[in-house]
């Protein structure tokens, strides 16, 4: 597994996760076990994060790579919310930085940029690229679990409905690149072309 090069203090004041339990109906397979350069997506995403942050958690996935816990969600099919849900019910306090795991390309340096300094408990701090949010890439306060709760409860489940709900969000620039996803098997080869190595899945 690669090492992610980062010369900065861990971060305890935010728990790191990873949401791994999309559908991926349009990539036809678990997005998480694709492997690119012999790593899975969900190894590389464990690996990265487990270079910034102190504790992570891995949401919605079958199981969790070493250093990393698995989280069980309250309500199936709740989407990235569900994630969120879980992570505020381990009870830490901590704020929360989720991270959707088809980014192969986001980094440490995006990651810090995005969950330091600290936020309040009731903010949270949402990568933009392109002039548009990322809320899977983004860290929310460790006082909103009763408003994640309030949302799954509900018909909509968006993570944009949830922040319509908070009452200050910190918008922060982040490149492009960082927030490559593969969403289909296109997206897929464009990351292997970029990256070089084949592709694999299982």
């Amino acid at each position: 597994m690669p090492k992610w090069s980062d010369n900065g203090a861990m971060i305890d004041h935010t728990l790191g996760v990873v949401l791994a339990g999309g559908r991926s109906s349009r990539m036809g397979s678990d997005k998480a076990a694709i492997e690119i350069g012999g790593v899975s997506l969900l190894e590389r995403a464990v690996e990265l994060l487990s270079g910034v942050f102190d504790t992570v958690a891995v949401s919605g996935g079958q199981s969790a790579p070493a250093g990393s816990m698995l989280l069980t969600d309250r309500i199936a099919g709740g989407g990235p919310l569900a994630g969120l849900d879980a992570a505020y019910r381990l009870g830490t306090g901590r704020a929360v930085f989720l991270m959707a795991v088809d980014m192969p390309f986001l980094d440490a340096e995006t990651v810090r940029h995005v969950a330091e300094p600290p936020i309040g408990a009731n903010e949270a701090r949402v990568a933009v690229s392109n002039g548009r949010r990322q809320p899977l890439c983004a860290v929310y306060g460790g006082g909103l679990g009763a408003l994640v709760e309030e949302h799954l409860e509900g018909e909509d489940r968006s993570m944009a409905r949830l922040l319509s709900g908070v009452e200050k969000i910190e918008l922060v620039d982040v490149g492009e690149h960082a927030m490559t996803n593969v969403n289909t098997v296109e997206d897929l080869d464009e990351v292997i072309r970029r990256s070089g190595p084949p592709r694999s899945t299982r």
